[in-house]
């Protein structure tokens, strides 16, 4: 049945009738709801999708011991081309223009944002060819079953597609059931922060965790000493600044004809008035800034000498600049933050309580829920009392780690396992 009557003409055809379906789906019924994948709906959904691909391999199973060809189609090259050939357009559609959320293009007039070009993955037609392509992929995995033989390629070929088909089900499956919170907490609250507010509704909601910020710390790069032009603020040369790190003290560079010597520099310090100038000591408190002491020489003639504190400020206290001409002068860059982390207490529901530090890029599993080190205050840089929190729970995230397990083994088996030569 349909494999010989089927080939790629058909197999597209099959594509443009499920757009052409979506399409009509997209005008007349709008996006697809947001909780059309939510729990319960996704159980259902996904079972349905399984039980689909297990009556097709028990029907597949019978016609193969009768030596039939019927219902080949769906594990045959032609659907697995037709199928990925569909969504590999739409996806290089989706690439090609600017997306936005489904609730921002809602009433727009637009063709693009009618036809929900611009919110492709709320598209009914995207859906529709995600679960075409599902249903191939999952039966071309249950067909090599079927006819599985001790071999590393077969092996490797199962593991494989039996990954894709796990990340790409998973991945739908937790489309709408995955929760994600943003929460600001700070080291003068008086109570652990309960709170977050929830990424899709923006409402305020209570979570079954609590944080407690302890220290907030930031490690910063060294400070850059930089020349830019009085009138307009920008660093020179325009083309490519330059600057000179302060890694150490003493130590000396040139920046766009001047020779700049750091003498001295104070990593946390403040300014104080000294007779007729202004000078930098060594503070510790809030608002401390960085500061070095330099002696800046001109390399052309006239030759000038300036000397002077220069400081990059904070949010108590101003920047300081060192005038080396009257266009030019002499500044300290932004401090960048390299790392920084958060110092926390987590309390849980059950009356668990726990301590952890939460640093970027690097987040932190507890009670199901991954905490990511977010924001902080950016105003008061390494100062800040707050820090800013991402929460994120996702039930189906350890059938998609298995499918990635499952293709990096199925690599692996590939690499091993070379294709045989025809000895001629």
């Amino acid at each position: 049945m349909w494999q010989e009557r089927f080939g790629y003409k058909e197999g597209a055809l099959f594509i443009l009738g499920l757009v052409l379906v979506g399409i009509l789906l997209q005008l007349i019924v709008g996006p697809v709801p947001a909780i059309a994948f939510a729990y319960p709906l996704n159980i259902a959904g996904g079972g349905l999708l399984i039980l689909c691909i297990l009556l097709w391999s028990i029907l597949r199973s019978k016609a193969r011991r009768s030596h039939s060809r019927r219902f080949s189609f769906l594990s045959g090259y032609v659907a697995s081309l037709t199928s990925m050939g569909g969504l590999l357009v739409l996806l290089l559609v989706m690439g090609l223009t600017k997306q936005v959320t489904p609730e921002m293009s809602t009433g727009l007039r637009h063709p693009i944002h009618s036809l929900g070009l611009s919110s492709m993955l709320s598209t009914w037609y995207f859906l529709l060819l995600y679960l075409y392509f599902l249903l191939v992929l999952g039966c071309v995995t249950a067909d090599r079953i079927l006819r599985l033989k001790l071999r590393l390629r077969d092996a490797a070929f199962l593991l494989n597609h039996a990954g894709l088909f796990c990340v790409l089900f998973f991945g739908l499956m937790a489309a709408a059931d995955m929760q994600r919170y943003r929460m600001q907490i700070f080291t003068d609250a008086e109570y652990p922060e309960w709170r977050g507010i929830n990424e899709k509704t923006k409402a305020i909601e209570e979570l079954p965790i609590a944080i407690e910020l302890k220290k907030f710390e930031i490690e910063e790069y060294p400070p850059k000493l930089m020349v830019i032009q009085n009138s307009t603020g920008k660093p020179i040369p325009l083309s490519r600044p330059a600057h000179l790190s302060v890694d150490h003290a003493p130590l000396s560079g040139t920046i766009d004809g001047w020779q700049i010597e750091v003498q001295e520099h104070l990593p946390y310090s403040a300014a104080v008035i000294a007779r007729d100038t202004i000078v930098f000591r060594e503070f510790r408190s809030s608002g401390a800034v960085q500061s070095v002491r330099v002696r800046a020489v001109s390399m052309s003639e006239p030759r000038q000498v300036v000397s002077g504190w220069v400081s990059s400020g904070s949010h108590l206290l101003p920047y300081r600049s060192l005038t080396l001409t009257d266009s030019l002068s002499l500044v300290m860059a932004e401090p960048e933050p390299k790392q920084y982390s958060s110092h926390v207490n987590l309390y849980a529901a059950n009356g668990d309580v726990d301590s952890a530090t939460i640093l970027v890029n690097k987040p932190l599993r507890y009670k199901g829920w991954y905490i990511y080190q977010l924001n902080y205050d950016r105003e008061q840089g390494r100062w800040s009392t707050m820090s800013e929190l991402e929460l994120v729970k996702d039930d189906w995230l350890l059938g998609v780690y298995a499918g990635i397990s499952m293709l990096l083994s199925g690599a692996i088996l590939l690499f091993l396992s070379p294709p045989k030569h025809d000895k001629s």
